[in-house]
């Protein structure tokens, strides 16, 4: 006979029970209040980033994330920098600490525990530059043409 050192022999698992809070998935508007390089116990370097993100009732919440620097993660770095409206990857510390204050909107879900987890940074819509083509010109009495 196997023991248990719990003496359970029902199998527990995290199904949220009434009451439980589940965080809403929806889109939320988003500040970067915290952004720092590490360097993980495997060795992986990635970004840690703490975001402030904005109910429409006004009430603030924080959501965590984490950006792998890998090969394989790099199209989230990518979705997370053009989501801030970037089109330039940070190259230092200095270029990253940069990135706090910054806003954003992004899909936020419950995770496992029913809290909040970035699912997809929404790419900012860029408008093109029309600082250079200037104000149409006056029309004087003499450019009418009768």
């Amino acid at each position: 006979m196997i023991s248990y050192p719990d003496n359970k022999t029902a199998v527990e698992t995290n199904v949220p029970q009434e009451g439980d809070f589940i965080f809403p998935k929806n889109t939320y508007d988003f500040s970067i209040t915290s952004a720092a390089h590490k360097t993980y116990r495997t060795g992986t370097e990635g970004i840690e980033i703490e975001l402030e993100g904005y109910y429409a009732s006004g009430k603030t919440f924080r959501c965590f994330d984490r950006v792998f620097l890998t090969a394989n993660a790099m199209w989230k770095l990518d979705q997370f920098l053009a989501g801030l409206g970037m089109s330039k990857r940070p190259e230092n510390d200095d270029e990253l600490s940069g990135l706090i204050g910054k806003k954003g909107k992004a899909v936020i879900g419950p995770n496992d525990d029913g809290y909040p987890k970035v699912l997809k940074y929404n790419e900012i819509e860029v408008a093109e530059d029309w600082s250079k083509v200037g104000p149409p010109a006056i029309q004087t009495s003499e450019d009418v043409p009768f």
